[in-house]
């Protein structure tokens, strides 16, 4: 007996959309549901950790980022409360054949990838 399952994503923010070009490039149909009828963006930029790139490199669009979009090596931490700050240093990896780290991408980024999804996931 053929089962015919649907998949359903909930939400069509950057991991949304992500899940369902993923699941696209393996043959399978996914439905994106969102409660806003348009795209939206909300603050500046993401930021993207390592493993985050290592996700895009596997959906074959990081390439169109790391050359834009340079590794942070610090950043710096304010207590809200108190007003003091910390220096933090980030990790880079070296690992994965090319420099893998943190990144801030503009939002522009997010809303550009879910028009190009929308076009062939719905």
């Amino acid at each position: 007996m053929v089962e015919n399952n649907e998949i359903v994503i909930v939400g069509g923010g950057i991991a949304g959309v992500a899940m369902a070009v993923a699941l696209k490039r393996v043959g399978f149909w996914a439905r994106v549901l969102e409660r806003h009828q348009e795209l939206r963006a909300g603050g500046t930029a993401l930021t993207l950790s390592s493993n985050a790139w290592f996700a895009l490199r596997a959906l074959g669009v990081d390439h169109k980022l790391t050359s834009t979009y340079k590794i942070f090596t610090k950043s710096l931490i304010t207590n809200l409360e108190t007003g003091a700050s910390q220096e933090m240093v980030l990790p880079v990896k070296k690992d994965r054949g090319d420099d893998s780290g943190v990144r801030c991408v503009k939002r522009g980024f997010a809303q550009g990838a879910s028009r190009r999804v929308a076009t062939g996931c719905n």
